[in-house]
């Protein structure tokens, strides 16, 4: 998919995890991605300044780090805030993801680190249960291309989710 963005790999890496930022993320996976800025996107920390000074506290070094909810994410993105940025973005949030793809911006593979849903109804695996809204917000991105996988250390083996995605 081609992006008004294109030729500016604005968003590095995507990881959809219940936990947000947290000390794996921040040692293993943000020395492996090649990004300068750490966003997270979720409405309820973004608006709690107690969780978000959490995020704070866990920022990695030499990174800057957004934490917004989900209006003020595709706010910034649309106004091409990053345009000379690569950014990892940690969410719980599917719809981020299809508000991105709508804004045009290309999605690299999304990583499903840990995830449960409340309402799952959909167990992919020990560690990822989805809703039925997630999936159907998952099965539009699996249409318009998006590859997800799953990985809970970066020195795990990546286990490729499409096939088992393709058939909930």
């Amino acid at each position: 998919m081609h992006s008004r963005f294109e030729g500016k790999n604005v968003i590095a890496a995507i990881r959809m995890d219940d936990r947000l930022l947290h000390g794996i993320i921040t040692t293993q996976w943000v020395p492996r991605i090649s990004c300068n800025r750490v966003m997270v996107i979720d409405d309820v920390v973004a608006n709690d300044p107690l969780k978000k000074e959490v995020m704070r506290l866990s920022k990695p070094v030499n990174k800057a780090l957004s934490v917004l909810d989900r209006k003020e994410a595709v706010k910034n993105f649309k106004d091409g805030k990053y345009q000379e940025q690569r950014v990892f973005i940690l969410s719980r949030d599917f719809h981020i993801l299809s508000d991105l793809m709508a804004l045009g911006y290309d999605l690299p593979k999304i990583n499903i680190g840990m995830y449960f849903s409340k309402e799952g109804e959909y167990a992919l695996t020990k560690r990822i249960v989805l809703s039925r809204q997630d999936m159907e917000i998952i099965h539009s991105l699996l249409h318009a291309g998006c590859n997800f996988e799953t990985q809970y250390v970066p020195s795990d083996e990546t286990i490729k989710l499409n096939p088992q995605l393709e058939t909930l």
